[in-house]
């Protein structure tokens, strides 16, 4: 049997923004751009941050949970405070937030539930407005499920 320090997962990790229209981590905030219209990636179709009714901030997580998920679908649509619907990047969001975390993830969220395909994660990209193209979402899908198998064969063993 594997000894429980197998187990651990380092604190979350996360790729900085590379720009005004991508996800990543800027200051001590998760940057998530909100969009004028679907499957926009450009700076020119960014809402402004400070624009009433949009959050592009959100709290960094120390660990990736399912309440963490949870809260980002909230804030994402801001369901109490709603004034317009937006769109965001669910590439750069996979790419600069997800993959970095997906041992993670997939401990915290996915084993936990049986959710052995990562399909959980998707309803919450989903949830959150994100637009992802079918190549990020392929590649998303495969890394959850190579991570999943390794996960349960180390706790196998």
């Amino acid at each position: 049997m594997a000894s429980s320090s197998s187990n651990i997962v380092p604190a979350s990790k996360f790729i900085m923004s590379p720009g005004l229209n991508k996800c990543g981590l800027k200051g001590n905030r998760i940057y998530i751009p909100a969009f004028k219209t679907k499957n926009s990636k450009t700076v020119d179709e960014v809402i402004p941050h400070w624009t009433p009714g949009v959050t592009s901030f959100f709290p960094v997580p120390l660990e990736f949970t399912q309440e963490w998920f949870y809260m980002l679908v909230n804030d994402a649509n801001d369901i109490y405070n709603r004034t317009r619907f937006v769109y965001r990047d669910g590439d750069s969001f996979i790419e600069n937030i997800l993959i970095p975390n997906v041992e993670q993830i997939c401990i915290n969220v996915c084993i936990p539930r049986g959710n052995l395909d990562g399909s959980l994660i998707e309803m919450f990209i989903a949830g959150a407005s994100m637009s992802t193209s079918e190549p990020v979402l392929k590649t998303w899908q495969k890394l959850v499920i190579k991570t999943i198998h390794q996960q349960t064969a180390q706790t196998a063993e």
